[in-house]
Formats: structure tokens, sequence, C-alpha cells
């Protein structure tokens, strides 16, 4: 498991920079840098709508990942000790990054 720190405040899934999804997906197959690279599994938090508290927020997270090109990826899966999402105010899964990319 990754440690992650998740910069999307506005995503459903995030409480205290920490995700409560229990696993994610960094998009990005054709990935040659950061801004190249998304979370999949962001959902925008809607005016009126409850955040999912269902799951703890957890600092350490699995993280499948399609940025083949990544330095971290190894079948599809994230090798890095530390990732950091990118989103601030992110309105759409497009509008994050994963921060951790680097090109192999």
């Amino acid at each position: 498991m990754t440690e992650l720190k998740c910069d999307a405040v506005s995503c459903t899934y995030n409480n205290d920079d920490c995700c409560c999804r229990g696993d994610i997906l960094v998009g990005g197959s054709r990935a040659c840098s950061i801004g190249d690279t998304c979370c999949e599994s962001f959902r925008e938090q809607r005016e009126g709508s409850a955040r999912n508290r269902a799951e703890q927020p957890s600092p350490r997270i699995s993280i499948d990942c399609e940025a083949v090109r990544c330095l971290y990826n190894t079948n599809y899966k994230c090798q890095a000790e530390h990732v950091d999402i990118l989103g601030g105010r992110a309105g759409e899964s497009r509008e994050t990054a994963c921060g951790t990319f680097v090109e192999k």
C-alpha cells in the first residue's frame, strides 16, 4: 500500500487530505508528464450532497495506475512509497493529476 496525500478537497472521497475510497485509479495511459495524468476515481462533492463517510480516511491506499510510462508503475500498480494527488478545487477528474509521476 502506498501513502497517499490528496489535495483534491472538492472530491467526495477526500477527508483531511486522505481518501475514504479504499483504492483509486490513476489515469494517463499515454502520460509523459504529470499534467497527462488524473485521478479517475475523483467524484466532485456537490452542494447539498453528503460526503462519503462510509469508509474511514486512510493515509495508505492501493493505487491502480494506467500511466505505464511512469517509473513507479509495475503491472498497472503504483509502487511509489508516497503519492500526491493534485487538484485543489477540481470539478472533474481531468482537473486532477498525480504529482508523483516520473517518466521512465
